[in-house]
């Protein structure tokens, strides 16, 4: 299976909308970190499917919207963990970030 490799940059809108949910200038560091696929890895989980797959970060952006996409990434980056996904639970996406507090 080939990996993806994602290599995200924040963008000033998506740093505006961190500062807006709360965090801080300090902290981008720490959640641009968390956006390389060296450390965070996502994992699509369907409803009714025992188990889930791993996908790009390019692919969880698109299902979960951009928003919603970067609350996950900035709480798996303090947390090692976080899971999104729509109001009619037909699927979450797990992020794993537990890599960026290895190294």
């Amino acid at each position: 299976m080939r990996k993806e490799k994602s290599d995200l940059t924040l963008t000033e809108k998506d740093k505006a909308d961190l500062l807006e949910m709360g965090f801080l200038e300090d902290d981008f560091r720490q959640i641009q970190d968390a956006t390389l696929s060296k450390y965070t890895s996502y994992t699509l989980h369907e409803k009714g499917s025992k188990h889930g797959k791993r996908i790009s970060c390019e692919e969880a952006i698109r299902l979960l919207g951009r928003w919603t996409w970067l609350t996950g990434i900035a709480r798996s980056a303090f947390h090692y963990s976080a899971c999104r996904g729509p109001d009619d639970g037909s699927f979450f996406v797990l992020f794993d970030s537990s890599r960026l507090f290895k190294d």
